[in-house]
């Protein structure tokens, strides 16, 4: 499952970050690497997600979250 794809509130983890190499690594070091625990806590119209990370709040762009599998939890 796409995080696009995901409803608002649900817990999921990162399974799989299809995207080129100099942005995988931005993730990571935003702390979004594989197996990162996440909750969906807003999806605009155009597919931009807003999650949370413990106390912490990233938005992520429609491209990058419709490439990022996920698996709920």
């Amino acid at each position: 499952m796409l995080l696009s794809d995901c409803p608002i509130n649900s817990k999921c983890e990162i399974v799989s970050i299809n995207l080129p190499n100099d942005e995988t690594v931005r993730l990571c070091e935003l702390g979004l690497g594989k197996g990162t625990k996440l909750k969906v806590c807003q999806i605009c119209p155009f597919g931009s997600v807003l999650v949370s990370k413990g106390t912490e709040r990233i938005g992520l762009s429609s491209g990058v979250s419709n490439l990022l599998e996920v698996k709920r939890v």
